[in-house]
């Protein structure tokens, strides 16, 4: 079953079983939310949520990931109104560019920044006047864009994100 949460820019798929057309379509088709853009609004990410989240570069799926795996309908529903967990806390980790904590700051320091640094920018790290984190974090912003779907718990995030994984958008993630 698939309930509809109504928002204002679109909707959110409140995802109960298994990937279905309808997952898929929506982390597909759904438009794309900035990284570079921040925050979204609640409507768009909500402050306590567990769910699945595609990133991608230009058009193409480079991450699947889930946020929430210890998030239940009951711990969802008491969470303080003002603190972030699962989904939003997730992608604001990623945002940052923070490669401590964070796996897939890691992934995209190793794929995209650390082999592409010029000679000149090697002897700035080196020297402590450019960082690694800061590169990662703007092209983060920059270049990627992300597409979620919300579940109502992080057990069921996990399995939808590792049939994500697999290829249930047609496509297995670059990274």
């Amino acid at each position: 079953t698939i309930g509809i949460i109504a928002c204002e820019f679109a909707t959110l798929p409140l995802i109960h079983r298994h990937p279905t057309m309808t997952t898929q379509a929506t982390l597909q088709t759904r438009p794309l939310l900035s990284f570079d853009s921040w925050p979204p609004s609640e409507t768009d990410l909500p402050r306590v949520a567990a769910g699945v989240y595609a990133i991608y570069k230009g058009s193409r799926l480079y991450y699947v990931g889930m946020a929430g795996k210890n998030l239940t309908p009951e711990l969802i529903e008491s969470a303080e109104p003002n603190k972030s967990k699962g989904l939003r806390q997730r992608l604001e980790a990623h945002r940052s560019g923070r490669r401590s904590g964070d796996q897939f700051c890691v992934y995209v320091a190793d794929h995209e920044i650390i082999p592409n640094l010029t000679p000149a920018q090697q002897r700035a790290i080196g020297r402590r006047e450019l960082h690694v984190d800061h590169l990662v974090r703007d092209f983060i912003r920059a270049e990627l864009k992300f597409r979620l779907a919300q579940t109502p718990d992080g057990k069921s995030a996990l399995a939808l994100e590792r049939e994500l994984i697999a290829g249930g958008l047609g496509e297995v993630p670059e990274l």
